[in-house]
């Protein structure tokens, strides 16, 4: 797993800081797996995750199975993660992203 990653004033980072930035672009939260055991990873551990580099979110039509292949595993290729709905509960991976954002609204309420 890779460590080290700190922000651009030299800190390590948090899980819980990069999942923020991922739900910023993105519209969903993720929960970050090891990709060899299958174990949750901590959201205070530091160092794990480099930042993410998106700034506009991946279209709608796509399913949650194509952004972790897209952009999830290209960026954190030794890592694994599950997206949440607004439940907390790891979406299907068929699941059109326009649907797991829109559960957060409906969680809301």
């Amino acid at each position: 797993m890779a460590l080290g990653r700190a922000d651009s004033e030299g800190r390590m980072v948090t899980v819980s800081t990069r999942i923020s930035s991922i739900h910023w672009v993105e519209g969903f939260d993720i929960e970050l797996l090891n990709k060899r055991t299958g174990r949750r990873i901590s959201e205070r551990r530091q160092g794990v995750l480099g930042p993410y580099a998106y700034r506009a979110k991946l279209a709608d039509k796509k399913t949650v199975a194509d952004w972790i292949t897209k952009r999830f595993e290209p960026t954190y290729p030794e890592l694994s993660c599950n997206v949440l709905d607004g439940r907390g509960f790891a979406a299907d991976p068929e699941e059109t992203l326009e649907n797991v954002r829109a559960s957060y609204f409906w969680s809301e309420q």
